[in-house]
Parts: C-alpha cells; sequence; structure tokens
C-alpha cells in the first residue's frame, strides 16, 4: 500500500504504508507510515486533523496479516513493543528503521503530473485518493473546443480532470455536490469504469455499465481522462455536514 501524505505545510510526500489501525470510527482510522524526512515511523490520520490529510494511492495489501485491530506488515503489527514505540513517538531499533526504508525505496514514486485512466485499476486508484469523491461537488468546469477541464473538490484537496471529446449531463454543472439544506444533491459514493472506449464518471457507486445510467443520474463520460490531485491549505468541506 503507498499513500501520499498532505503536510502542515500543505507539501505531499509519498510513504510505504506499513499498517493500518482501525479506531471503530472513520475519523480514528490510521495509518503507520514515515514521517517526511524518513526519520521515524507514526501513526497518521487517514481522514483530515488539523492540516494533515493521507490519500492513499495503492490500495495492494499483499503479504499482510490481518489482526482484530490492525492489519499490515506481518513483523510490524504482530510486534506490540514497536507498535508501542511508534505510537509514543519513541526512538525505533536502527535494523527495523532500515529494513522500512528499505521497502520504501521499492515503491514506484507518484509523479505530481497527470495520470490517465485506462482500465479497472486506475480507475481504483482514482477512487481512492477522492475517497469515491463522497462529500465532494464541482468546483469548476472549462470548456476551449478542444478538451474539458473539470475540477471536484474532495477531502483535503481538488481532483482536477482533463477531457477529451467529453459529454456532460445536463445536471453535471458548477455547484452540483453542495448542500442545499435537503441533501438533494450530495454526491454520496460514485463510480468510475471503462466501457466501449469511453471512461464514466457517475454519482451512483452502483452504476457499472452506461446501460445502468438513468435519468437522475449525473455524469460525464470521455475518449481520454487525466487527473492530478490538487492540495489546499483546508482540509474540511466548508459548509458541509458529515453524515
Amino acid at each position: 500500500m503507498i499513500a501520499k501524505i498532505k503536510t502542515k505545510n500543505n507539501t505531499l510526500y509519498d510513504t510505504t504504508v506499513f499498517a493500518v489501525r482501525s479506531g471503530g470510527t472513520w475519523t480514528k482510522t490510521c495509518i503507520i507510515g514515515f514521517d517526511e524526512d524518513e526519520k521515524k515511523l507514526q501513526f497518521i490520520n487517514v481522514y483530515p486533523k488539523g492540516n494533515t490529510c493521507v490519500f492513499v494511492v495503492d490500495n495492494e495489501e499483499t503479504g499482510w496479516f490481518s489482526g482484530k485491530k490492525i492489519r499490515g506488515v506481518d513483523w510490524i503489527v504482530k510486534d506490540k513493543t514497536l507498535l508501542k514505540k511508534i505510537k509514543k513517538g519513541k526512538p525505533i531499533p536502527e535494523e527495523i528503521m532500515e529494513r522500512c526504508r528499505a521497502m520504501q525505496r521499492a515503491i514506484p514514486i507518484t509523479s505530481a503530473d497527470w495520470t490517465e485512466v485506462t482500465e479497472e485499476k486506475s480507475a481504483e486508484a482514482l477512487m481512492s485518493v477522492a475517497r469515491s469523491f463522497h462529500d465532494g461537488w464541482v468546483e469548476e468546469i472549462v470548456d476551449d473546443g478542444f478538451e474539458t477541464e473539470v475540477v471536484l473538490r474532495v477531502w483535503g484537496g481538488f481532483i482536477r480532470f482533463k477531457l477529451t471529446n467529453a459529454t456532460l449531463s445536463n445536471k453535471f454543472v458548477v455547484g452540483y455536490g453542495q448542500c442545499t439544506g435537503e441533501y438533494i444533491d450530495l454526491i454520496y459514493d460514485s463510480s468510475v469504469f471503462c466501457e466501449n472506449g469511453r471512461i464514466y464518471w457517475t454519482n451512483d457507486e452502483q452504476v457499472k455499465s452506461a446501460k445502468d445510467i438513468v435519468e437522475e443520474t449525473v455524469w460525464f463520460s470521455c475518449e481520454k481522462m487525466l487527473w492530478k490531485l490538487e492540495i489546499t491549505n483546508k482540509n474540511d468541506n466548508s459548509n458541509r455536514t458529515r453524515r
């Protein structure tokens, strides 16, 4: 598993995710990852807390061990003494740190440039970073006649799209997804899929094919989809009530 960490200084860095701990509620879910300088391991809240935010870019958990409330690299999650040291911010034995750095050096460094959605795996990566666009909204739409640029607000930042030969549904407009007082237009969880040479985004996680799109569905499709994460100094989606 790999994650991008947004720091309190609004910078991004990549880290191997060595473990995930469930705290019982969405606000208490944490990962174990490196700090920005790879000098220590630390628990980092997955959901925004202060100015820190975690964007998981690869969900692969191959070889992980699952415990009661924590899952991850077996020699880390099975070592209760080590977990206590990480939690309390105490020094970690150098041989363990070097083993973790070796894993870190092996991860593919993700680029700040555009990422293309071409198939299911790359669609899943987008959905992971955007947290399925839950509670997001449409911030901007620009069409210059050759390319359509769309910006959706997500937790901790924005997802900016570049779309080639795009078609947007009538309800996909700037402001869609913001609170109206009755939650009529909120984005709960969305879907992204590829079909017949086009890539689709919809506001309904149940929609997995173009034939599932109905009149109420808010959606767009394109022949080519590029996206990138842009961070913001605000973690909370202002004017949003968390459900």
